[in-house]
């Protein structure tokens, strides 16, 4: 069935309700009810409902195109993919966007970078392997920048270069920044620019290149200004006040440096407007 996505079904007879998250590990439960309840589920090309019986060798086919996901494509030429990835959902792993993006865009698909669960905004994907190996190592060289906007507790009146060494403290989830040299802690360093200032915070720019687990989040929070909506390393009572409960950081521009074996993003920028659209140079 042309334009619809299908498995296969082998194991013993079940309700096809107990059976279709086994058959489409990578959806969301909440956008498989929806299915159902859109009528866009199909046993063997008739549609089916979450009672119908499923046996061995059973095909299943969901209706699922891009636009109905709301998955955003931001950006794509031959070799490279920029979605937006909105918060709440892991960039990897299992019920991930990266799943529910190689399941909707195809298994070529090689994520190329991460955000945290709650950030939101662009993330890249190399459509082919060569095209993977030459951006992951620009990436890994830190030959990528990487822009993010957030929303930081207090006034920042000044811009300022961020630095200091990042260490993980797996066990506890988080990790923390030192401000001399530490055993196991990476170099990290970003560039932070307001560009709104209000009473009690501020909208700030961060310029970033290559970027560790939480570093953003941390090297603020350790400065004094930390996200707002940032349950880890943010204070819950002024994010109660204010009302975020997610950290209000966006990914939202990527710039390419010259890129003479890719000519299609040489110098390329690409910029997410308003969460709503993009625009590239």
């Amino acid at each position: 069935m042309e334009g619809y996505f299908s498995r296969v079904y082998h194991g013993v007879t079940r309700p096809l309700g107990k059976a279709v998250g086994d058959l489409y590990p990578d959806l969301p439960y909440a956008l498989l009810r929806r299915l159902f309840k859109q009528r866009d589920v199909f046993v063997n090309g008739a549609r089916a409902g979450e009672a119908q019986p499923l046996t061995d060798g059973d095909t299943v086919h969901l209706f699922l195109t891009p636009s109905y996901i709301r998955i955003r494509v931001v950006y794509r030429d031959d070799d490279l993919l920029v979605l937006y990835k909105p918060k709440g959902i892991a960039s990897d792993g299992q019920y991930s966007f990266e799943g529910l993006s190689r399941f909707v865009f195809g298994d070529n698909l090689r994520l190329l970078h991460r955000l945290d669960t709650n950030t939101d905004g662009l993330l890249m994907f190399a459509l082919n392997d060569v095209a993977y190996e030459i951006l992951y190592r620009y990436n890994s060289e830190h030959l990528i920048t990487k822009y993010y906007v957030a929303e930081v507790y207090g006034q920042v009146k000044r811009e300022v270069v961020l630095d200091g060494y990042l260490a993980k403290d797996v066990e506890a989830g988080r990790v923390r920044i030192y401000h001399e040299p530490h055993e196991g802690a990476q170099y990290v360093k970003c560039k932070v620019t307001p560009v709104d200032m209000y009473e009690a915070y501020t909208v700030v720019h961060v310029k970033l290149r290559g970027g560790k687990t939480h570093q953003i989040r941390a090297q603020l929070a350790d400065w004094g200004h930390f996200i707002l909506g940032d349950t880890k390393y943010g204070d819950d009572r002024i994010n109660r006040r204010f009302g975020k409960d997610k950290q209000q950081l966006t990914a939202f521009k990527l710039v390419f440096p010259l890129l003479d074996d890719l000519p299609a993003l040489n110098g390329k920028v690409i910029t997410l407007v308003s969460n709503r659209g993009a625009s590239e140079t």
